[in-house]
């Protein structure tokens, strides 16, 4: 039985290079995200106030952390640092493939990013705040229990509804958010976050009344939820970035999950898609393009519009940091697991205008943020 465990286990570290909520970059005539800021002389250096950031060193870092420990692995750092190693398939697990930036692979958990920009474009599209009651946006035949009129959507956004029903139902029912409105929330469990993927999923099922679409009534309206949710967030987030290969369905020859090399050879096996039209991950792309929608969002006007994005990040709306209380750098980790093999991914902004992309499809013994954190830290010195 697949464990599909889409959460994270961030250690809370201090980066001085990190920059905080307000860090921004304007787009170029181009529309894409400007260059980081560069010290004088060095294209390798990206400088915050306070310190500079070698992109060789971060890379390297990165790299030595993870060479001997999984059977593949892939980071993109910046606009210009990209390096793999290893196999996104083995020869057992026809077609062989190497490990690159172009490979299909399951974005897990990271796929909760794509749900808050698509989520914060249609709050300002109709004027409202995150600090909203989402009650008006539920399905009008849906059974509320205690707690669930205090709602909002910064709540959700940040784990902290109250939502204590086993995040695991997601992947057994696609009524797990429905269960979870009807069970109510407690005011206590609203005062402390607490990682449940039902925070997300509940967005396929409210996105069609916060944009104003017909409800089809009870019987149609699960499928045609998800046909909605997908075109909305292909169309308002992956479209903006021109990305086009994403799917919320399993892809043939994408990157398979693999055992630790140390445990020896194993056939691969495959990603399992999401639930719930991918509200809380599961979208296949490329690592390619997962850079891409974070080159949107820094920006500053691609995905949203920079007082969106400050919001985001200084809210901690769908970063890890909404429930870890880390506060120095935005990253969102995703993580699969079956059994032994695994994959792992890491989708993040660092000093505000570094993108970074890392996929592993075996288990390297720790979360990918804290190697990153690692590779960070080492490859940071003051100014």
């Amino acid at each position: 039985m697949v464990s599909r465990i889409w959460v994270v286990a961030l250690g809370v570290v201090a980066l001085a290079a990190s920059c905080t909520a307000g860090c921004s970059a304007g787009p170029n005539a181009a529309g894409q995200a400007t260059a980081p800021p560069m010290s004088a002389g060095s294209a390798d250096r990206v400088c915050t106030p306070t310190a500079c950031i070698s992109l060789s060193r971060l890379a390297g870092g990165i790299d030595a952390q993870l060479k001997g420990n999984v059977a593949g692995y892939v980071a993109l750092i910046g606009r210009s640092k990209a390096f793999s190693s290893g196999l996104a398939r083995t020869a057992t697990d026809p077609p062989k493939l190497a490990m690159g930036p172009n490979v299909m692979v399951n974005v897990a958990s990271v796929g909760k990013m794509f749900t808050t920009i698509a989520v914060l474009k249609s709050l300002a599209r109709h004027h409202l705040s995150i600090d909203t009651r989402i009650s008006p946006f539920l399905p009008p035949d849906w059974v509320k229990g205690p707690g669930v009129d205090t709602i909002t959507f910064r709540e959700l956004l940040t784990h902290r509804a109250g939502f204590r029903l086993d995040s695991g139902r997601v992947f057994e029912t696609d009524d797990a958010a429905r269960e979870q409105i009807r069970r109510g929330v407690q005011l206590v469990d609203q005062r402390v976050a607490d990682y449940n993927n039902i925070n997300f999923t509940i967005f396929r099922d409210m996105l069609p009344f916060m944009e104003g679409a017909p409800d089809p009534g009870p019987a149609a309206r699960a499928s045609a939820a998800d046909r909605f949710f997908i075109a909305y967030v292909q169309r308002q987030v992956f479209d903006s970035v021109g990305v086009k290969d994403t799917k919320c369905s399993p892809t043939r020859d994408a990157m398979l999950m693999y055992p630790p090399p140390a445990t020896g050879t194993a056939p691969g096996r495959p990603a399992p898609v999401g639930p719930s039209a991918c509200a809380a991950g599961g979208w296949f792309m490329t690592p390619a393009s997962m850079l891409r929608v974070l080159d949107g969002l820094i920006s500053g006007s691609t995905l949203l519009p920079g007082s969106q994005r400050q919001q985001m990040n200084h809210n901690c709306l769908g970063w890890d940091c909404s429930f870890t209380g880390q506060a120095s750098y935005r990253g969102k980790d995703g993580d699969i697991f079956d059994g032994s093999a695994g994959l792992h991914i890491f989708f993040g902004i660092l000093a505000g205008t570094i993108p970074v992309v890392v996929v592993t499809n075996s288990d390297p013994g720790k979360p990918i943020s804290a190697i990153v954190q690692t590779a960070l830290m080492a490859a940071t010195s003051p100014r």
